[in-house]
């Protein structure tokens, strides 16, 4: 039976497994979700659950509470004042659960922990106002650097020629940027015509060439035919000459028998 046996020892010892699992809170409460195996991802949101429904009651006994959990401040403080008003009535079930797969050296079962409600920004309190507290400081830093700093003529002059060639660098940049954009459509109507006209007398010359050639065959072979025409009339006109020759010859020979022949 498993009387008093309360929750997992995750393979360590206490003192290793609350420090776990404190940083595990943590990260949640400052980022918003966390992956971990099955096993952690259970017992950080039994904690995570407990901590947050106590720190909808904005005491200064459940501030102390989640101090001696949390050790640190400004956790404590963007929990109570960033992460619990996000449930307002919601008495339980701050996180969820869903599964990411498996880690890739030992196969093991990889789990998304994350709050059913994140908060707009990510952090804590304290690293955002350090961040504007920086901004200040350097901006106040840069100011009195300006003021104190003496500013002599010659530096100022070399600086001014520097400023203005920088700046008309990138105006020129610029305007050849939008001369060449304007003027490439024009460019490539003028070097397309060129090209095309080109093109249009090569391919004229082809076509002149081949139509010449077919027109000189055609002719060709009309004349031949007109010759043969002619030449085969000649014949046939010579021919029928000698058989008229032959025929007239061969009646007169006939008849001059016919005469020789006694009555």
């Amino acid at each position: 039976m498993r009387h008093r046996i309360k929750g997992k020892k995750l393979n360590r010892d206490t003192n290793h497994r609350k420090m776990l699992l404190r940083n595990l809170v943590r990260s949640l409460v400052e980022v918003g979700e966390i992956t971990t195996t099955e096993a952690k991802a259970k017992e950080t949101k039994r904690l995570a659950d407990k901590y947050i429904g106590k720190a909808k009651a904005d005491t200064v006994a459940t501030r102390r509470v989640l101090h001696s959990f949390f050790g640190k401040r400004d956790v404590v403080n963007t929990l109570v004042e960033r992460v619990a008003p996000l449930f307002g009535d919601r008495a339980s079930g701050f996180t969820t659960l869903k599964k990411a797969g498996t880690r890739r050296g030992d196969n093991t079962g990889l789990v998304t922990l994350a709050l059913v409600k994140k908060p707009e920004g990510v952090g804590t309190l304290k690293k955002v106002a350090a961040a504007v507290v920086a901004k200040k400081t350097a901006t106040k830093v840069e100011k009195t650097v300006a003021k104190k700093a003496p500013v002599k003529k010659t530096t100022a002059k070399k600086t001014a020629k520097k400023v203005a060639k920088k700046v008309a660098k990138k105006v020129a940049k610029k305007v050849a940027k939008k001369v060449t954009k304007k003027a490439a459509p024009k460019v490539a109507k003028k070097a397309a015509k060129k090209v095309a006209k080109k093109v249009a007398k090569k391919v004229a010359k082809k076509v002149a060439k081949k139509v010449a050639k077919k027109v000189e065959k055609k002719v060709a072979k009309k004349v031949e035919v007109k010759i043969e025409k002619k030449a085969a009339k000649k014949v046939t006109k010579k021919v029928a000459e000698k058989k008229t020759v032959k025929t007239v010859a061969a009646k007169i020979n006939k008849a001059e028998e016919v005469e020789v022949k006694p009555a």
